[in-house]
């Protein structure tokens, strides 16, 4: 006897791996649709905007309500062009967003007709329009943020009220640092730290917003009041 192999009776199968044979033995998918209400963690960085759904590019999809997205602080990257890093889908609620790090969208973080969402520890740079972008979107939480170079950094286009906007920094942004616009009131917008933006809060046709211990400097105009 030897220790040579039996080629005879020992043969490789002739089946190729599925797709989603491959996809389970390297757990990568990358840019993600989320439909189940449970905790999803992103296990490496992501790119582009692969998901047309909704009637717009985005690489993370959120069409759940009750999610807990945590990127763990790995990238999403996008390359300038447009689309959505992450869009949470009409009416997604009580969803936390947090530990992204957002670079070259359109928009960062797009939401319409949420309530009760948590944004927070995200990193979000070169936006072409906004970091976060909320339309008729309440009760939301943006927290411990830094918006870094986009063109806005938070962007409350329409009705969004009772909104608690806290200790995030600004820097850099070159349109504004933050927007509050069409009856967008009694927003709660405490303990940010504003630096370098072009003008860092505009209000327009908004009232009763709360503003208390916010850090200011370096800005072309600090507040921007429009009444139409």
């Amino acid at each position: 006897m030897n220790n040579t192999p039996d080629t005879t009776n020992n043969k490789l199968g002739q089946n190729p791996l599925s797709i989603a044979g491959t996809y389970a033995l390297f757990d990568f998918v990358n840019c993600p649709v989320i439909t189940v209400a449970e905790p999803f963690e992103q296990q490496q960085p992501y790119y582009g905007a692969p998901n047309f759904i909704g009637g717009q590019f985005s690489c993370i999809y959120v069409n759940v309500s009750d999610a807990e997205i945590n990127c763990a602080d790995n990238l999403i990257q996008g390359d300038g062009s447009g689309g959505l890093g992450i869009f949470l889908a009409t009416s997604v609620s009580n969803t936390k967003v947090m530990t992204c790090h957002i670079n070259q969208y359109f928009y960062g973080i797009f939401n319409q007709n949420g309530q009760n969402n948590n944004y927070s520890f995200n990193t979000i740079t070169n936006s072409t329009a906004s970091a976060i972008y909320l339309d008729s979107s309440s009760n939301n939480f943006i927290e411990f943020n830094e918006f870094t170079a986009n063109g806005q950094g938070i962007d409350l286009v329409y009705a969004d009220s009772y909104n608690s906007i806290s200790n995030n920094q600004f820097l850099n942004n070159t349109v504004r640092a933050l927007d509050v616009s069409t009856t967008s009131n009694l927003n709660n917008i405490t303990l940010n730290s504003f630096s370098g933006n072009n003008i860092d809060i505009t209000f327009l046709s908004s009232t009763a917003n709360f503003i208390q211990e916010n850090s200011f400097t370096g800005a072309g105009f600090v507040l921007s009041l429009i009444h139409i």
